[in-house]
């Protein structure tokens, strides 16, 4: 019996999967033409290290609700990336 709760507690002690940061930005759409309503270019965001700004594909631009994830985790939730999302022509962070 012993054995068998020391089984338990060692397996809930175990961390959960943590997310996997991408090499580059991922995003949920292809790019399009320049525009009212686009973002140029990727997110803006400053990684929790503090590294200083960061954007990528500045040459190019996504669509309203097109969604990126930033090559970081989120700080908030140990398993998800940091995702941003295009609305009015402005990137926004997900929480």
């Amino acid at each position: 019996m012993l054995v068998g709760l020391l089984a338990m507690l060692a397996a809930c002690d175990q961390a959960p999967d943590h997310c996997t940061e991408p090499d580059q930005t991922i995003y949920s759409c292809e790019p399009v033409p320049a525009g009212q309503g686009t973002c140029a270019g990727g997110p803006r965001w400053t990684p929790y290290n503090n590294d200083g700004v960061r954007q990528d594909d500045t040459q190019l631009s996504y669509p309203d609700m097109c969604s990126a994830h930033v090559p970081e985790c989120s700080a908030f939730y140990q398993d998800s990336r940091r995702t941003f999302q295009c609305f009015g022509g402005r990137w926004g962070e997900l929480l």
